[in-house]
């Protein structure tokens, strides 16, 4: 996903070096929620964002926010509840969750 512009400084050098990840689907009858964010160190300014798909990679919803200064280790819970409770509203009982690894180096 792409977070540049929620900042105010461009961020053109920033490469992403990790590990190839490839997305699986759910099981049949499942969705599954995927997100991830990322900590501008110089402030702690966060900005996050998820996509729920069906089993057959169909898009079912998708959000991206700035939730403004917090630390690495609370992004994951605002994560993870803001996507579980956006699959709950939309009727969604069986979900699978793929948090990746928040990105503090930007």
């Amino acid at each position: 996903m792409e977070y540049i512009s929620a900042f105010t400084k461009p961020l053109a050098t920033t490469r992403w070096h990790g590990p190839l990840i490839v997305w699986q689907l759910p099981p049949i009858g499942w969705g599954k929620l995927n997100s991830n964010g990322a900590v501008r160190t110089s402030d702690n300014m966060v900005v996050l964002g998820g996509v729920i798909r069906d089993e057959k990679c169909g898009w079912i919803f998708g959000f991206s926010q700035s939730i403004g200064q917090c630390s690495v280790i609370a992004v994951k819970p605002c994560v993870v509840h803001d996507l579980l409770r956006y699959a709950w509203t939309l009727g969604l009982r069986k979900v699978l969750t793929c948090i990746e690894q928040i990105s503090n180096k930007i």
